[in-house]
């Protein structure tokens, strides 16, 4: 295997990642926000 075959997969991997990370991170921010609409759902209710 060629030293820039190499290189591509490990750029691939790397942008592969770096997507879940975003994706964990954008998911992680709506469970936050969600849970903060709860809160204040349930104070303001009762």
């Amino acid at each position: 295997m060629p030293w820039y075959e190499l290189e591509i997969q490990e750029t691939k991997a790397l942008i592969e990642s770096d997507k879940t990370k975003r994706r964990n991170y954008g998911l992680r921010k709506i469970r936050v926000f969600w849970s903060l609409d709860m809160a204040f759902l349930v104070s303001y209710a009762f």
